[in-house]
């Protein structure tokens, strides 16, 4: 039904497989998958995810580098032995509920960058800040839970965003994404303007 409704919605459906015998349950309902942080070294729910062929979003909080680096080889692997091109985004992440900004953490989205697949950020702060910041950083997906309410009972809520703040951190993001530009270092065409007079 949730699968359902989020596509009549126009919304990507996505789930987090917990135990083998989900993966397959959920693999005609999602294009991609969620590997939550907790699972980024349980190799047999890896390999599992990783033959459906489908996309893979690992989520990487409480790992080191070295333990990022063998998911990503374990996947790798497979989409390779499938003759497929690795489809893999790996998300920083900090496994606290609610993420003080003195433990986001973000420049660890550098050491991500290294491992030359797509990168993005699991943000489980108070606001929208950080995420907006991690773009800035080389993230190209965000991952931020939303609610309708932040004071309802429960660890999620205080990390979430209601609907306007979802609208406003959307907003700023694309401003961001603008202003990165291309990365291209020459003078931009309103400086040629200025040359010019």
């Amino acid at each position: 039904l949730l699968a359902e409704t989020a596509t009549n919605a126009g919304i990507h459906f996505l789930s987090t497989p917990f135990y083998l015998e989900a993966v397959e349950w959920l693999e005609p309902l999602v294009p991609a998958f969620k590997i939550a942080s907790g699972d980024c070294n349980y190799t047999r729910l890896l390999e599992t995810v990783a033959r459906t062929g489908k996309p893979i979003l690992l989520s990487t909080g409480a790992s080191t580098l070295e333990e990022v680096l063998s998911a990503q080889q374990t996947i790798s692997d497979i989409h390779k032995g499938m003759g497929l091109e690795p489809n893999l985004v790996l998300l920083h992440c900090v496994v606290s509920y609610p993420t003080t900004e003195d433990n986001a953490n973000l420049s660890s989205l550098v050491d991500l960058s290294r491992l030359g697949t797509t990168i993005g950020y699991s943000d489980h702060t108070v606001g929208f800040e950080a995420a907006v910041l991690s773009v800035a950083m080389g993230a190209r997906l965000i991952e931020k839970h939303f609610t309708l309410d932040c004071n309802l009972p429960g660890p999620d809520h205080k990390a979430s965003l209601e609907p306007e703040e979802l609208g406003l951190m959307v907003a700023a993001i694309r401003k961001i994404e603008q202003a990165l530009g291309d990365g291209v270092k020459q003078p931009s065409p309103s400086e040629v303007e200025n040359l010019a007079i």
